[in-house]
């Protein structure tokens, strides 16, 4: 039974993964640039053009565009922002783009253009490449991208708390460069001693994480992750493990602050403890 339970669990992930896969070539250039920059500004290019005369069997293209006109005879006009239905990635100054759309009596919507849940022969983000047309019109083309580079730079100036990995220069620490740290050393002989390693030879890890100001100070210490392969025993150990890293870390505490658009920011950062 327990085998069953298994191969039908590995079978729905295999899916999934598969029809994660399954998109037009460009679209998923498109997609794949999204991941690695965190930014879409336009549609692609193809359902730019392609939204003037799409195909008659492309049902859901045709429907997006109708509801797209029906939303603009409303006076709603929408800045749409394309995501993916497997790896949804939202850009980072996302509260400050929902902001400036409103001073432009802007609706704001995300848009799902790939990813999971396809079908084949069907457009998605034709309702973005609409609206998109329609805004360049009223706007200007690149109005989008002015004011996606806007929101930019008032996250820059903001008091928010941006994740470190998402800031363009991340947090560095004064002294030396840290990312992972072996702390076994710190540990007492008793506390030591009772870690017990997993069937592979590996001890336990722990990510912390902490915020920093944008005058470099390091504050809010607490536990991210703990990762261990021999849980029964080491996982009693788990809040003496944690004292042991927080102290570590206390004795660093200075940091060169990240930064957005060269501005410092406050950030929460990450550090691996490896015991």
């Amino acid at each position: 039974m327990r085998n069953n339970k298994i191969f039908i669990i590995g079978y729905i992930l295999t899916l999934f993964v598969f029809s994660c896969g399954e998109e037009e070539p460009a679209l998923k250039k498109e997609t794949n640039k999204h991941r690695r920059r965190v930014e879409i500004i336009d549609p692609p290019n193809y359902l730019i053009k392609y939204i003037e005369h799409p195909k008659d069997s492309d049902l859901l293209c045709k429907e997006d565009i109708k509801e797209a006109k029906r939303d603009i005879d409303k006076n709603d006009i929408t800045y749409c922002y394309p995501t993916d239905a497997c790896f949804a990635i939202f850009p980072r100054q996302i509260k400050q783009l929902k902001q400036l759309c409103k001073t432009y009596n802007l609706r704001f919507k995300y848009e799902t253009v790939s990813g999971w849940g396809g079908t084949k022969g069907q457009t998605r983000g034709c309702y973005m490449g609409y609206m998109d047309k329609i805004i360049a019109e009223k706007y200007g083309v690149d109005f989008k991208e002015k004011l996606y580079k806007q929101a930019d730079s008032l996250l820059g100036f903001s008091n928010d708390t941006i994740q470190s990995h998402r800031c363009d220069t991340k947090p560095e620490q004064i002294r030396y460069d840290i990312h992972t740290i072996n702390v076994l050393f710190l540990l007492g002989d008793s506390l030591r001693n009772q870690l017990k390693p997993g069937k592979e030879g590996a001890l336990p890890f722990m990510d912390i994480s902490f915020y920093i100001d944008k005058e470099g100070i390091a504050t809010g210490y607490f536990l991210e992750n703990f990762n261990d392969q021999n849980e029964a025993t080491n996982r009693k150990l788990k809040k003496q493990l944690l004292e042991v890293g927080i102290k570590f870390l206390k004795q660093n505490k200075y940091w060169e602050p990240g930064k957005i658009n060269d501005q410092k920011v406050i950030t929460e950062h990450n550090i691996r403890i490896q015991f």
